[in-house]
């Protein structure tokens, strides 16, 4: 595979450092790596040398599956470290037909948010589009005077995102962007409407559990509690009287099945960890009830290598929880990539928006007598579009070159109405789906 095929997300969590490169037409190839953290606490960075030391472990160990060097990474921002901010951005229809750039402008309108000078912009999720009141999953050729987009800023302490950048900079790794881990995770692990109609993420680390309700594709509600796999572990060396290392080796046995139903205190570790993941997710409920809206949430979504590593947890999650849970344990994926899922959900969420233009050519509805008649496909070419071209413009930097002198095109061009001809041509001759198949290397 070519080098440049690769799309590298990283995290560095305070127990493992965690890599994924991903590639394919679909994000489906996916190769992940992770090890053992040092240098680094609750985000923030504690130790350089030492923290650049795990960091080029992991690497090595990716570049060792994927047969190519890792020059760049999409870098993982965990909740923990960030605020939302809401916002509605306007824009008038030029032409009276809405265009790409009409879009655009609407999202820079809705991007200028008050934010602190210790604060980073670290992602942008979309909501819904209107014209002139009217919801639209793809406003691209409907007729109208003003387009409405809600929008939510990811804003990061600038302390946290810096540090962590800085160290992968002295490494001689390019910072191409950053991205939300739940958005990661949410596009990785979920459908379109599940997204929007609502789902409870979790994400159990090492040190902490982060709990979030995401709906209408935005976080709704999210808390950081101070409890995660660490707990369990702490808990099994006091109790049996042993060191930190062998606690976390009898844990791990233990939730992989590997631990032996005749070990000697096998009833004791069971009850121990037992007893703590119970009170892990007992705690998660009541952060989770204090969304005024759980009761409209029907489903659970489960990751992450604090609880995950344990085959008991599906149905322990779905007792305390009661709703209907997912979770992503080793046994599930059968390798222990379930500890590299927030790196591989940073690297899929931006293949899959760079990529996204690509769905055009597979599109096919059938021609609709009237624009505003259009369905809601799950995933279609304009109502990402705009996505694809924002995100590259402000993150992937000098890797793609944007038209500036687009706007004035498609102001003077005229609009029809959408038909199925339309998509197949804006597919075709579109010069920024075009650079994006020679990225990847699609013919």
């Amino acid at each position: 595979m070519a080098q440049d095929q690769f799309i590298t997300g990283l995290d560095l969590g305070s127990y493992l450092i965690k890599a994924s490169a991903i590639t394919g037409r679909n994000g489906d190839i996916i190769f992940s790596a992770y090890g053992e953290s040092q240098g680094i606490e609750d985000g923030v960075v504690t130790d350089s040398v030492r923290l650049l030391a795990s960091i080029k472990s992991v690497l090595r160990q990716l570049e060792l599956k994927t047969g190519a060097p890792v020059t760049a990474v999409f870098l993982n921002v965990d909740t923990a470290y960030t605020r939302q901010e809401a916002n509605l951005g306007s824009s008038a229809v030029r032409t009276g037909v809405v265009t790409e750039n009409d879009m655009i402008r609407a999202i820079q309108s809705a991007m200028r948010v008050a934010k602190g000078t210790d604060e980073e912009v670290c992602d942008v999720l979309l909501g819904d589009y209107k014209v002139d009141g009217v919801k639209f999953a793809a406003p691209v050729g409907v007729k109208g005077h003003l387009i409405d987009v809600s929008t939510q800023t990811i804003l990061g302490d600038l302390s946290v995102v810096d540090g962590q950048a800085r160290v992968l900079q002295g490494a001689g790794l390019k910072v191409l962007g950053t991205g939300l881990s739940v958005h990661g995770m949410a596009n990785l692990m979920l459908s379109r409407s599940q997204r929007y109609d609502g789902v409870l993420m979790i994400d159990a680390g090492h040190r902490k559990t982060d709990v979030a309700v995401l709906r209408n594709n935005r976080i709704m509600y999210s808390e950081t509690l101070p409890l995660g796999g660490r707990n369990i572990t702490k808990d099994l060396s006091i109790i049996l009287k042993i060191s930190m290392r062998e606690a976390e080796d009898l844990k791990v046995a233990y939730g992989s099945g590997k631990l032996p139903p005749s070990h000697a205190k096998y009833e004791l570790i069971k009850e121990i960890t037992t007893a703590r993941m119970d009170e892990i997710l007992r705690y998660v409920k009541k952060s989770f009830e204090a969304y005024p809206h759980h009761g409209e949430i029907r489903q659970a979504c489960l990751y992450g290598g604090g609880l995950c590593g344990f085959k008991q947890i599906p149905e322990l999650a779905q007792e305390i929880l009661e709703l209907s849970t997912n979770a992503l344990t080793s046994d599930i994926m059968r390798s222990d990539d379930v500890f590299s899922l927030n790196a591989t959900g940073v690297a899929y969420n931006m293949i899959h928006e760079l990529q996204a233009g690509l769905i055009a050519q597979m599109w096919e509805d059938n021609e609709p007598d009237d624009p505003r008649s259009f369905g809601e496909p799950d995933e279609d070419y304009f109502s990402i579009f705009d996505k694809v071209r924002k995100k590259t413009r402000k993150t992937v930097g000098g890797l793609l070159e944007y038209d500036e002198d687009d706007e004035q095109g498609d102001e003077d061009r005229s609009y029809r109405s959408r038909t199925q001809e339309d998509f197949h041509k804006k597919a075709s001759e579109n010069s920024f789906k075009s650079r994006m198949k020679k990225l990847f290397g699609f013919r």
